[in-house]
């Protein structure tokens, strides 16, 4: 399966999450920001699914159903128009 990547911004928040009490301890990740979400399009405050990749040195990191990248300036000069709804 390829999975959307998905470009965010702010403070990522890592956290532990039940899905169900029968289930294991996940992490999921709370994001401030999401720009070009499949779903969500540009959406505030976001849960992931379950993170099966932790963040890397720039931020990106893998969740069950999708890749998420830290934006850059570069990105949200091509997205100015986002920085006006925030």
């Amino acid at each position: 399966m390829i999975k959307p990547v998905v470009h965010y911004s702010g403070i990522l928040l890592i956290r532990e999450w039940l899905f169900s009490k029968e289930d294991n301890i996940h992490y999921i990740a709370m994001l401030p920001q999401v720009y070009d979400h499949p779903k969500l399009g540009y959406c505030k405050d976001v849960r992931s699914s379950g993170i099966v990749k932790f963040p890397d040195n720039k931020g990106t990191f893998e969740t069950r159903n999708t890749i998420y990248e830290k934006a850059d300036a570069a990105y949200m000069m091509g997205h100015h128009e986002l920085n006006q709804n925030s």
